[in-house]
């Protein structure tokens, strides 16, 4: 007892120290957890946003948030959870979603996209689950694409994502260079 005392209460230098390093420990561990967590890019489905090897600071308390558009999202993918994915999200739950004149359309307006380079189309194959037909997001779920979108696995091909599967959003970049992300500006509906 006197020795746990001495551990918990007490002690020279060393248990003082050992002390303040345990904690530190423990603390860094549940904000890994629970709060924020740094991520390596792999792949070039965000590109120009987002580059392949690049490390960014994800916030894991806005998983249990509402998403809106524009955030940049890491999640389980859905057809094999041990497997992340980071898209942006483009449609919002109850929103009807297509593809059509090589633009994505929400609620049958055009999605006015000014991170995309100008000359990006976004199409569908016969495989793919949006077509020129509406689809109408689930409550819950998100409409996720890849910025890339020549050569992106996003919801085009794979469907919605549940809410369940997001693990947080994309805050800054901290390799190779810093950079904060912000939400895009979309213009109000006419």
């Amino acid at each position: 007892m006197e020795l746990l005392q001495k551990l918990l209460l007490g002690g020279g230098v060393l248990i003082r120290s050992v002390r303040s390093l345990v904690i530190a420990v423990c603390l860094l561990v549940l904000m890994h957890l629970f709060v924020m967590t740094i991520i390596i890019v792999d792949g070039h489905s965000m590109d120009p946003t987002l580059q392949d090897h690049e490390g960014i600071v994800l916030n894991k308390l806005a998983r249990t948030d509402t998403l809106q558009r524009g955030d940049i999202v890491v999640f389980h993918f859905p057809g094999d959870p041990k497997r992340n994915f980071i898209k942006r999200v483009t449609g919002l739950p109850g929103e009807a979603i297509q593809v059509k004149n090589g633009n994505l359309y929400v609620n049958n307006v055009a999605l006015e996209e000014s991170y995309l380079p100008t000359d990006v189309q976004t199409t569908i194959t016969d495989n793919d689950f949006v077509t020129t037909t509406p689809v109408t997001v689930p409550e819950s779920s998100y409409f996720l694409s890849g910025d890339n979108r020549e050569k992106s696995n996003d919801s085009r091909a794979f469907g919605f994502v549940d809410q369940r599967f997001i693990i947080g959003t994309a805050m800054f970049s901290v390799w190779p260079t810093f950079e904060v992300y912000t939400r895009p500006y979309y213009p109000p509906k006419q």
